[in-house]
């Protein structure tokens, strides 16, 4: 409960964005499905639902089984989506799909769509200030966002908006994202100082470059699990980030979310170790299928390993 409650607090920049899209477009924070896409089953998971513009959740509403997982069954609509806490990744055609998620007691489906832009306050403390530091996660896609922010909680007068602008292109193996920001409104509203995190939580390692009005400009890679930068951003200036990195086939996708799924999962350490070893050795979702289901594991980390298939 406590590390929710302060997520609720890092979510204040995307929470008031949303409330501002609300009062002048009209665009409610929590929207259902249909409101979005047309396709029956649309109607038929009338829980899941569209969290501000670059979230879709499916909450959990049952108990879980004596195995410990709960069963979330929902729909998704077309595209690539991501859990922010797991960094499962869920390929979806045109018509959308039907699935069932299995969650712990900590656990909650929130999926980023692709090119989504995720902004959460990297500051300290309980204050609502227009946070010096932001955290954005950056799904990699086609997309834009635009963070909204105003002076008000401090008396001051007019707004401030911080636009990102992600383009997702693929050549001969090689994926390129690029992030264009472009930051400007009322001085003093956003801190003087302020420093972005930039996190591509798709991708696990790429060749970054930045460039500052045209030029390329410095900044600080930050270790961690995926591609991770800061560098500190002027109003009026205008930053593009581009960052490179190979493509990833689908299998290795599959055994990237596994390896994570295994560690977490409980059983015998030699079962898990026997499994991990015959998932390494598949080229095909097919055959990883397969290992899957001869593995000696109990049946709900069968489930959990096949959920992004």
């Amino acid at each position: 409960a406590a590390e929710f409650l302060r997520l609720r607090h890092r979510l204040i920049p995307y929470l008031y964005t949303a409330s501002k899209d609300t009062h002048d477009l009209g665009l409610a924070l929590v929207e259902p499905l249909y409101y979005r896409h047309k396709q029956a089953a649309a109607y038929d998971f009338p829980q899941t639902y569209y969290f501000g513009s670059e979230l879709l959740v499916a909450p959990v509403t049952e108990r879980a089984k004596q195995d410990g997982f709960a069963r979330v069954k929902t729909w998704l609509p077309a595209g690539r989506w991501t859990d922010i806490f797991t960094g499962a990744e869920y390929e979806v055609g045109k018509e959308g799909k039907k699935i069932t998620l299995y969650r712990k007691l900590d656990g909650i489906p929130v999926l980023a769509k692709a090119g989504g832009v995720l902004p959460l306050s990297a500051d300290k403390g309980n204050g609502c200030d227009n946070p010096e530091k932001l955290d954005v996660s950056i799904y990699y896609g086609n997309g834009e966002y635009t963070l909204r922010e105003d002076g008000l909680e401090r008396g001051k007068s007019g707004e401030a908006r911080t636009v990102f602008t992600n383009r997702y292109a693929e050549s001969g193996g090689t994926c390129t994202q690029t992030t264009e920001i472009y930051a400007d409104g009322e001085r003093g509203v956003v801190p003087e100082k302020r420093l972005l995190r930039l996190r591509y939580p798709n991708v696990e390692k790429g060749e970054v470059r930045v460039w500052k009005n045209g030029k390329k400009a410095t900044f600080s890679r930050v270790i961690t699990d995926c591609v991770c930068i800061e560098i500190p951003v002027k109003a009026g200036a205008r930053y593009c980030v581009e960052v490179r990195f190979a493509k990833k086939e689908r299998v290795e996708k599959l055994l990237s979310y596994a390896l994570k799924a295994l560690t977490r999962a409980e059983g015998n350490n030699d079962d898990k170790f026997r499994a991990w070893k015959a998932l390494k050795e598949t080229t095909t979702a097919e055959e990883y299928r397969a290992a899957v289901d001869g593995a000696k594991l109990s049946a709900v980390t069968k489930r959990v390993l096949k959920e992004t298939l």
